[in-house]
């Protein structure tokens, strides 16, 4: 029998909670107020907390990347690492953020600093739609569809198209991947920015 103490069942929660916030893209993303125990929720969470400086963007889409450089701000891109708070990266490291979470999706401006709390995405699965049955069948099965995302082991699943799943392919390749969100990056010389780094250090 396999039993789960107090901690481990909390850090299971803590996952489920937080990716099934990440799956409801349909709603409006509402970030919890800030306090010792979010932090602490968070950084169990994650597998690395750095502080980076953004680089540019990047899309599997070339339209998209015109605008990125246009605009000058984008939710996937290239982060160097300055400092490291928490996990096994180094200062230089240029990290490829990748983000899953609909809503909740941040847009980073070139050159500003940010605080990433990220768990990294280790490899990419392609989960296919499963075909609409007809009027009277029966469905194959009663289970529920899988929760696309990234899981708890590091795969993110998906059923994009094939362009996107090289384009993710291709930076798993060259760069540690990441994965944040909204309410798990914060501007370094904002006011919130500031009391991560003092919540973070108590």
């Amino acid at each position: 029998t396999i039993s789960l103490n107090e901690h481990g069942m909390r850090k299971i929660l803590i996952f489920l909670a937080l990716n099934l916030l990440l799956s409801l893209t349909g709603l409006a993303c509402k970030c919890t107020e800030l306090n010792k125990e979010i932090i602490d929720e968070l950084k169990s969470y994650s597998d690395f907390i750095f502080i980076g400086t953004v680089l540019n963007g990047d899309n599997w889409n070339p339209y998209s990347v015109e605008r990125m450089n246009q605009s000058k701000s984008a939710s996937d891109i290239y982060m160097r690492v300055d400092s490291v708070l928490f996990g096994n990266v180094q200062a230089g490291d240029i990290i490829f953020i990748y983000q899953s979470a609909g809503s909740c999706t941040e847009s980073f401006t070139y050159g500003e600093q940010q605080i990433i709390f990220g768990k990294q995405i280790k490899q990419i699965k392609k989960i296919q739609n499963k075909p609409s049955t007809h009027d009277g069948d029966l469905p194959s099965t009663t289970m529920p569809p899988p929760l696309l995302g990234l899981q708890e082991d590091g795969t993110y699943e998906t059923n994009a198209n094939e362009l996107v799943i090289d384009f993710l392919n291709e930076k798993l390749k060259d760069n540690v991947m990441v994965d944040t969100d909204m309410c798990r990056s914060f501007r370094t010389g904002s006011q919130i920015g500031s009391d991560v780094i003092q919540l973070l250090n108590k």
